[in-house]
């Protein structure tokens, strides 16, 4: 009896000591430093089909919240896209609706890789942004949201996830029809290095 006690005792012990790991490690926030404006560019191809696919040169203009969080405070938000603008554009041009300062497209942070306490990148969500497909037989207007990758520490460069799909929302075209998703695909430089550390 009196064994079965300390081994209950035991394991009482070590819930708790794991519980509290856990909540220490959850309470962890990430910074980003410096804050403040900041310029990313880069091509950037937006594709329907695999053979259908607009490649622009893009400049975004940035507002850095310097707001991190972890895996617990998914909705923070760690940078806002107040400008987008494309040049240099194949195969037809492609315009991103609506960033600017009144309504910004947020980075809505995701979750990071690597191990506490070294962080390698952040993933993070561009929420509501709108995609003008324009070709000289019509128009195709995608909407939605697409995630991104930061690249080395301190962050260089963004990355976007292909792989995301970004739905047809309005069809201007009789043929080809537009189809009923699309991807974005490319990377985009950092005018000034980001760091990131945990809080």
């Amino acid at each position: 009896m009196r064994g079965r006690n300390i081994a209950a005792a035991y394991v009482l012990m070590l819930l708790s000591l794991l519980s509290g790991v856990g909540t220490a490690t959850a309470s962890r926030g990430i910074a980003l430093e410096p804050t403040g404006a900041n310029r990313a560019s880069g091509s950037i191809t937006f594709e329907e089909f695999e053979e259908d696919r607009i490649t622009c040169r893009w400049t975004f203009t940035l507002e850095d919240t310097g707001q991190g969080g972890t895996s617990k405070s998914t909705a923070t938000v760690l940078t806002k896209v107040v400008g987008a603008t494309a040049t240099e554009c194949d195969e037809g041009t492609v315009r991103m609706l609506a960033p600017s300062a009144a309504t910004p497209w947020r980075a809505t942070y995701i979750t990071y890789t690597g191990t506490l306490p070294r962080i390698s990148s952040i993933r993070f969500e561009l929420r509501g942004i709108g995609f003008l497909i324009s070709y000289l037989s019509g128009r195709c207007l995608y909407g939605g949201n697409v995630q991104a990758t930061t690249v080395n520490s301190p962050i260089t460069s963004l990355r976007f996830d292909q792989s995301i799909n970004v739905p047809l929302v309005v069809s201007l075209v009789t043929f080809p029809p537009c189809t009923e998703e699309g991807h974005l695909f490319g990377s985009l430089a950092l005018e000034r290095a980001i760091i990131m550390r945990l809080v």
